[in-house]
């Protein structure tokens, strides 16, 4: 499936919080689109009580001069997007309907079966061959059901018309589009009984016959699926072809751009060489605050050129659309503002402020705070409690390998089938709280320790910027900054399993992916090599440097740490050389079968 997200910049805002802390949570408001506000969604997991920060705190100004417009749902068309003055995206949605259409052609099984699935995993006895079954019959029988619904017609010019005002000569009376184009659009797991697998729309694009007039209202109407209104103006609609930083500026930036181009899938990248200028409007006044040229960067850029293939047309597309830029850097007024495009539209509102970042960094910190690993996530620090898990403190040992970047696993390899096969349960280390989950499955590894040093470089670029109390976590006023509290709990659990000769392991990891507090599927420590234990004393060693005016006794502990784990990477002697790596099928419970793999000394 292809996507239009190139043209299709998403749109985060998040609403003010009051009450108590413990009531003030702050609820994320989608203002995405609503088909392509999935980030939104993942994101308000980790948005909590800025109100209570101060970072970034403030609050929303009244309503704008210049307010922004959307087209309304009408039918089976969810929007209309504009692009510019003779492209528009109808988002047409029926999932709906080929649900219904399998479900008639299934003989009314393909929703039973979602029944039965349903309810037999609530008594605790899974029907999984009711689970299996929808998947049967939309292999039989979708081909058919859109057929019959008539998706064809979305790719014919004459299902579509598009009609203005009766003073707007071009569109007096109905015309149908120049020319078009079809793609589904993922929008995520889908949220209907009996839908299969992906939950997606149909995103159609039309290129006009004739610009549409600034002012103007416009209404599109596609043959079965109704019809949706548009009003094209520059200062109100918003472009999904202009890009704008959302989250904001910063006056004394060196540079300041915003971006104009569009991906039209088959018809290729948009031309937007009509645009000459823009305008920054104050979208509290609606003063203009600087106009600019609109500059062509490069057209279609491609990837730098193949030895093998050095033929341009062999190269493939950075992005599918032609790159305008539009340079504002000469913008100084802080407040809220937008781009506007003479023949395009608008970008939706950026803040122009010297705090404008604060807010970024607490909702990105506070995301790590709700991943920390082996803990209980409790009020006041958090309105989305979590017990901490009996299963994920106490980490055994296995012979899983926690390889090098730059090395390949053996040919074959599965990790759990290693962990399933060789966890041993008398080998055990307690108490092994810190690091951050990794995804959704539990475990913990040596790729984290990227975010320990995202982390500190941005502290020691700007001490001054980060302070104790910044981020509402357990550790906010025991004298150290925040985001160095956040580093330890990322060390810590590392630290903890740190072995008698001072190796670090990589991984912590279980036979699966697990529930939460699944008893069945302990952790267990991977063999600690030379490269997991040199990735850990660089970061822990920097950590202790830039902890100790605030902890003496932390700097000491990791600063120990790191000079064990360096000992441990840097001696050959501790290389684990040619490894037999003992594993069974099944995560641990089938055949046994073996796999040969060398720790070498260049990948340390």
């Amino acid at each position: 499936m292809g996507a239009f997200l190139f043209a299709l910049p998403i749109r985060l805002s998040v609403a003010g919080a009051t009450g108590e802390l413990e009531n003030g949570i702050l609820k994320a408001m989608n203002n995405c689109d609503p088909l392509t506000g999935s980030l939104s969604a993942i994101m308000a997991r980790v948005l909590l009580a800025i109100v209570y920060l101060g970072l970034a705190t403030r609050a929303r100004p009244e309503t704008p001069a210049v307010p922004e417009v959307s087209s309304p749902a009408a039918g089976k068309l969810r929007q209309a997007l504009l692009l510019d003055h003779r492209h528009v995206i109808l988002v047409v949605y029926d999932l709906p309907e080929i649900v219904a259409k399998v479900d008639e052609l299934s003989g009314g099984e393909l929703l039973r079966s979602v029944r039965i699935w349903k309810e037999s995993e609530a008594s605790g006895k899974p029907d999984w061959n009711a689970y299996k079954r929808p998947a049967e019959l939309y292999a039989r029988y979708l081909a058919a059901a859109r057929e019959a619904l008539g998706e064809r017609q979305l790719d014919a010019i004459g299902s579509y018309s598009i009609r203005g005002a009766a003073d707007d000569s071009e569109y007096a009376s109905s015309r149908f589009p120049a020319r078009l184009t079809r793609l589904f659009v993922s929008l995520g797991e889908p949220d209907l009984p009996g839908a299969h697998e992906v939950d997606y729309a149909h995103y159609v694009l039309l290129e006009l016959p004739a610009p549409m007039r600034s002012g103007g209202a416009y209404k599109f109407e596609v043959a079965r699926r109704g019809s949706i209104s548009l009003l094209f103006d520059e200062l109100r609609t918003v472009s999904r072809a202009i890009k704008v930083n959302q989250v904001g500026y910063l006056p004394n930036a060196a540079a300041k751009r915003a971006y104009l181009g569009a991906w039209g899938y088959s018809l290729g990248p948009l031309n937007f060489d009509h645009a000459r200028e823009f305008h920054v409007v104050n979208a509290r006044t609606g003063e203009t605050a600087l106009t600019g040229p609109v500059r062509l960067i490069e057209r279609n850029p491609r990837f730098a050129p193949d030895p093998r293939r050095p033929e341009e047309t062999e190269r493939p597309p950075m992005y599918g659309e032609d790159v305008y830029a539009m340079d504002f850097t000469a913008l100084k007024d802080e407040g809220e503002f937008f781009i506007s495009v003479p023949g395009v539209g608008r970008s939706w509102t950026f803040r122009h402020a010297s705090d404008v970042y604060g807010e970024a960094f607490y909702v990105t910190a506070r995301g790590f705070f709700h991943q920390r690993a082996a803990t209980a996530l409790e009020t006041p620090f958090t309105a989305w409690t979590r017990p901490k898990s009996p299963m994920h403190d106490t980490i055994y040992e296995c012979d899983l390998i926690a390889f090098p970047p730059q090395a390949e696993p053996p040919k074959g390899f599965d990790r759990f089938d290693v962990v399933g096969a060789t966890l041993d349960r008398s080998r055990m280390t307690r108490e092994v709280a810190g690091g951050w989950y990794d995804a959704a499955d539990w475990d913990r590894n040596q790729a984290h320790h990227v975010v320990a040093l995202d982390l500190l470089n941005a502290f020691e670029a700007a001490p001054e910027k980060f302070a104790d109390g910044q981020l509402h976590v357990p550790e906010s006023g025991n004298g150290v900054p925040d985001i160095l509290d956040e580093v330890r709990w990322g060390l810590e659990c590392w630290r903890r399993g740190q072995d008698a000769n001072g190796g670090i392991s990589g991984f912590i990891e279980a036979a699966s992916h697990p529930s939460y507090d699944d008893p069945e599927s302990p952790f267990a420590f991977s063999p600690r090599t030379r490269w997991s234990s040199l990735m850990y004393a660089g970061v822990a060693a920097q950590f202790a440097r830039l902890v100790k005016p605030y902890d003496p006794d932390a700097a000491a502990l990791y600063g120990e740490s790191a000079r064990r784990a360096w000992i441990f990477g840097t001696d050959p002697g501790r290389s684990l050389g040619r490894v037999e790596i003992r594993a069974r099928r099944q995560r641990g419970r089938g055949e046994p079968y073996a796999l040969q793999w060398e720790e070498r000394d260049e990948y340390s």
